[in-house]
């Protein structure tokens, strides 16, 4: 096993301008358009390479991580199937478009119009671009791990007096606090790349509307946290991925009536400001980017692959 080389992407997913306006998801309702870019989503690859084997990890602020494009960079780069690992982030601020399958559309009852179609192989062959430059640029590297706690979620299934559950918060339910965090580093200890995982749906700017009305695209809190921490660390690519997110919301963030449903949602924030949930996001996505960089700043990155053979 030689040494450990790793090597980073990042390229902007957002939708080409000429795609506004963008229908919203099915699940807000009829009729509602997203209509501009409140902050750019992007894919994030690494590369890793121990000396015998090459991995391939993907994250998506939108979606698309699926077979057709394992089977793609296995075409294009040589790296095999098992090899490789996508996801995206569960991002509610987002748009819906058609994932790019095998098998063709993953909604078979969803009516995709010819934008959310175009856009989904819009991002289908910008992942493989970033795929492209993650493989070409590594370099020797080293890494650990550690994890702390970041107190931005909180349970969100809440048990009412007349017997049903709402989506509201439910501070004495389960929720795991805690936040895992893998560190790359060059030779210099300058961070290279770092990779979160953290239980709470993406969820603050849904149906968010900004100062002029506006629905539009943002990466939710995880694209303010990786963001943050990227201008900290200049060079550096940081992926944030949801762990174990089902029953967990970001705090503080409100669903609406007291019998919450997705089908009620646009009524849900009909009364917030415009422009407040994209400031509680960032607010939210930054206090948790401070979390990781406690965490970061106690990993000791000096594991090479070559360390971890001899041991």
């Amino acid at each position: 096993m030689g040494k450990l080389r790793v090597g980073t992407a990042k390229v902007c997913i957002s939708p080409p301008a000429e795609m506004f306006p963008f229908p919203a998801p099915a699940y807000m309702g009829e009729g509602l358009q997203i209509d501009g870019i409140y902050m750019d989503m992007y894919v994030r690859m690494l590369a890793i390479d121990n000396g015998e084997k090459t991995f391939l990890f993907g994250v998506f602020e939108e979606s698309n991580g699926t077979d057709a494009l394992k089977e793609a960079v296995t075409e294009k780069y040589g790296i095999p199937y098992e090899n490789q690992m996508f996801c995206h982030i569960h991002n509610h601020g987002g748009v819906q478009t058609r994932t790019v399958t095998k098998g063709g559309p993953t909604h078979i009852h969803h009516k995709y119009n010819e934008n959310q179609v175009k856009y989904g192989e819009i991002i289908f062959e910008k992942a493989l671009e970033a795929a492209g430059i993650a493989l070409s640029g590594m370099q020797e590297a080293c890494f650990g791990f550690g994890t702390g706690r970041s107190y931005i979620n909180v349970n969100r299934d809440f048990p009412c007096e007349d017997g049903y559950w709402a989506e509201n918060a439910n501070y004495d339910g389960p929720s795991d606090k805690t936040l895992a965090v893998l560190k790359f580093t060059d030779a210099e200890g300058n961070l290279i790349a770092a990779l979160l995982n953290y239980g709470c749906h993406a969820i603050t700017t849904i149906g968010a509307r900004d100062i002029d009305g506006k629905l539009k695209v943002s990466a939710d809190f995880p694209g303010f946290t990786c963001d943050y921490l990227e201008k900290k660390y200049p060079g550096s690519v940081v992926m944030w991925t949801s762990g174990a997110a089902g029953d967990q919301n970001a705090i503080i963030c409100y669903k609406g009536d007291k019998h919450f449903t997705e089908a009620s949602i646009n009524s849900a924030y009909d009364h917030l400001p415009d422009g407040l949930q994209y400031s509680y996001a960032q607010w939210i996505g930054e206090r948790h980017a401070y979390d990781a960089d406690q965490i970061l700043k106690k990993i000791s990155a000096n594991w090479s692959s070559a360390a971890m053979n001899r041991a």
